[in-house]
């Protein structure tokens, strides 16, 4: 017997359209459906109601998860970040 708390594979969950489920939209960011719930009811995400259940379009996930990239802070890891990626550049 499989455990309840595996997900299926990515693939037979999120499908192509726009709007995606809370489960859909977990499954794409990799997180679960209550953090995904919890995103909605907390206004950190745009969503629609779809009767009772949040629908989320795909694009207000992907600039979600680009906001939430962290940034290099450090004037030297950024120098040092930097003179590595010219160097491969040049």
């Amino acid at each position: 017997m499989s455990n309840p708390n595996d997900l299926p594979p990515l693939t037979s969950i999120v499908n192509d359209s726009r709007w995606l489920s809370v489960r859909e939209a977990a499954a794409y960011i990799k997180a679960t459906n209550w953090f995904m719930e919890e995103l909605c009811r907390d206004r950190k995400i745009p969503y629609k109601r779809n009767g009772k259940k949040f629908v989320i379009d795909r694009q207000d996930l992907d600039a979600y998860m680009e906001a939430g990239k962290t940034a290099i802070v450090d004037a030297k890891v950024q120098q040092a970040f930097e003179r590595a990626f010219s160097k491969v550049a040049a």
